[in-house]
């Protein structure tokens, strides 16, 4: 099966599914960016003009972030390939050593972040689908919720999709071969229909 050459809308409205791109949450976006301290100042300007009562609302907290980011300097181009760009991306997550402290950290926090934002924001969503960090994986939380990242195409880890189809969901690897990207063999499959999950207030 060839995955579709361009982006598309997913039109599922089971509300125990959740997708989510980058988790908004304190700071900045991209902690390990080179214009962390331009996002920051920009994410404080923009929330103060909000009203007091919107500032915790996440649908206003992900309008500020997406407000925030455009005009931001691109810190590479995905599209370029082979050893000079790779090393030119590495060697802007090395220099200086905060940038790599910041990936990793990011890597091993981000299904908790994603769990904590879906407990208080979409408490009905038992399945939190996200991308934007790198680190591709499925992580159960203590409070039931299945939190699903599909990495990213530029590496360092492999990318995974999922494919739902009536009551199951399914999380399959992404392989690349003859210059096409297709679905691999599932990583882990779920049943959409459960029991109920904990209290909200339970952490993942």
């Amino acid at each position: 099966m060839t995955l579709p050459s361009r982006p598309f809308r997913s039109n599922i409205s089971n509300t125990s599914i959740y997708f989510l791109g980058a988790t908004p949450t304190k700071g900045s976006n991209r902690p390990w960016s080179h214009s962390r301290p331009e996002i920051i100042r920009r994410i404080a300007v923009a929330t103060a003009r909000l009203p007091a009562a919107e500032r915790t609302r996440f649908e206003s907290r992900l309008r500020v972030f997406r407000e925030i980011t455009l005009g931001l300097p691109r810190e590479y181009d995905p599209r370029k390939r082979g050893a000079l760009s790779t090393l030119k991306r590495f060697w802007r997550l090395a220099c200086p050593p905060r940038c790599t402290v910041a990936v990793l950290r990011s890597w091993l926090i981000a299904h908790h972040r994603a769990g904590d934002v879906a407990a208080m924001h979409r408490p009905q969503a038992r399945f939190i689908i996200k991308g934007h960090t790198h680190r591709s994986g499925v992580w159960r939380c203590r409070d039931g919720r299945v939190v699903i990242n599909t990495g990213s195409f530029c590496g360092p880890f492999t990318s995974q999709a999922v494919e739902i189809q009536g009551d199951q969901l399914r999380v399959r690897s992404i392989i690349q071969r003859a210059g096409e990207f297709r679905l691999g063999a599932p990583t882990a499959a779920f049943t959409l229909a459960v029991p109920a999950l904990l209290p909200v207030s339970t952490k993942p």
